[in-house]
């Protein structure tokens, strides 16, 4: 994840050094201290902000064909002559040197600093240890631990589609994995591979989803996924403006009823952020790794066929894809094994979006922002789009006689919400 959006969202240079000067002094049993950008003492890392990451003044080979390898590979041919040789030239020595920038000072025993490299995220930081052929993933400080112990639950304790942790702490401060020799599917150039791997992909997800699957009532899923989009709302009320707090809740009734007329629904123990970037390609062994499970949760079943489908991380364009799969369906693969009816599309999408809402509602409000997320913002744009095509130019129009026979509860307005 880009460092200029982090800043903009978040306090992220204190939270940097928060969590690398606690999570190293508990590593290496030292005291070890992150500071702001120093010329006297310590040791020097530099930020590269085109190839994402951090690392010392003159890294290891590992490092630098790391950075290399992830910033040449694109699937985009026009993009590829370029992107191969400005990869090429940034992560050369004198590229480093020329392009990074001061980006913090370690000041303590830290070995092996040569071999190091730190990749930010969303929740945690990412620390590639080359020479030990591991990475130790840290949860920013400030930041829920729960999204570690989805990670933790999910592939530390038992089998699946994913490498396995091989060291965890019982808090969910820190998990460490192995480095692999893969490559996420985004950047597989051929157009026939990634077309292979991700029908692996779809094969290894639906057997991840049957062992959990199960079938509940479409007015029981609807009033917890409406109670969990409420409580979220209520937690953002210092970041986001009533109106649109207000506009949000009619949204979510709409699309409640039209998502109860289904009557059941098959939830799963889904993935929650099934984007490219979270598949790894290891082409020499033929094998696919789903990665980031920190959005592990139950939801409804077809969750993640839709996010990698219909490309949902990425809000622009968002309403216009799902109109399209509402009036014509699709061939996409993941998305071919759905029941046809446009009956059964129309409450899908609107679930899917509930679920979604609910999702990332959740992650707002459990997460140090100094503001409502910019892709959350546009997200909503996305959303009051595709609403506004369903009640023919107008999101808030009401209709809850579907809700109030299932006997579903409407959300509380903002008046009715509890004072601090």
């Amino acid at each position: 994840m880009r460092t200029a959006y982090l800043k903009r969202r978040e306090p992220f240079e204190e939270i940097l050094f928060a969590t690398l000067s606690e999570g190293w002094s508990e590593q290496y049993a030292a005291p070890i201290r992150v500071t702001p950008p120093c010329t006297e003492r310590g040791r020097q890392w530099l930020l590269h902000p085109w190839l994402n990451g951090y690392c010392v003044e003159r890294p290891r080979k590992a490092v630098r064909l790391f950075l290399r390898e992830n910033f040449r590979n694109t699937p985009v041919r026009y993009r590829l002559p370029l992107q191969w040789t400005l990869g090429t030239l940034l992560s050369h020595p004198w590229g480093l040197q020329a392009t990074g920038r001061p980006g913090f000072c370690v000041e303590g025993p830290l070995p092996g600093q040569e071999s190091l490299l730190l990749v930010p995220g969303n929740n945690r930081l990412r620390i590639f240890d080359f020479r030990a052929g591991t990475s130790r993933v840290f949860l920013k400080n400030g930041f829920d631990p729960g999204f570690m112990r989805n990670e933790i639950d999910v592939r530390g304790r038992q089998p699946g589609p994913f490498p396995r942790l091989t060291a965890w702490s019982e808090a969910c401060e820190w998990f460490e994995e192995p480095i692999l020799s893969a490559v996420p599917l985004v950047r597989v150039r051929s157009q026939r591979r990634r077309a292979y791997y991700s029908r692996q992909v779809l094969v290894d997800l639906n057997q991840w989803l049957e062992r959990s699957k199960r079938e509940v009532a479409m007015a029981e899923r609807l009033a917890i996924l409406l109670d969990q989009i409420d409580a979220g709302l209520h937690s953002l009320r210092h970041r986001m403006e009533g109106v649109h707090r207000e506009k949000i809740r009619r949204w979510c009734e709409t699309l409640a009823d039209r998502a109860v007329v289904l009557g059941h629904v098959s939830l799963a123990a889904t993935h929650g952020d099934l984007m490219r970037d979270n598949i790894l390609v290891d082409e020499r062994e033929g094998r696919v790794y789903l990665i980031d499970w920190e959005r592990c949760a139950e939801r409804f079943y077809w969750y993640d066929h839709f996010v990698y489908a219909l490309n949902t991380r990425l809000p622009a364009g968002l309403s216009h894809r799902l109109k399209y799969f509402l009036q014509n369906g699709s061939t996409h693969p993941w998305l071919a094994q759905m029941p046809r009816s446009t009956t059964w599309r129309a409450a899908a999408v609107a679930l899917f979006l509930l679920e979604d809402l609910a999702t990332n509602v959740s992650i707002n409000a459990r997460s140090p922002y100094y503001a409502v997320a910019e892709d959350l913002r546009l997200y909503l744009i996305e959303v009051d789009a595709i609403l506004k095509h369903w009640q023919g130019g107008s999101s808030d129009s009401l209709n809850h006689r579907t809700l109030k026979k299932r006997g579903v509860k409407l959300m509380r307005s903002e008046q009715e919400a509890p004072a601090d």
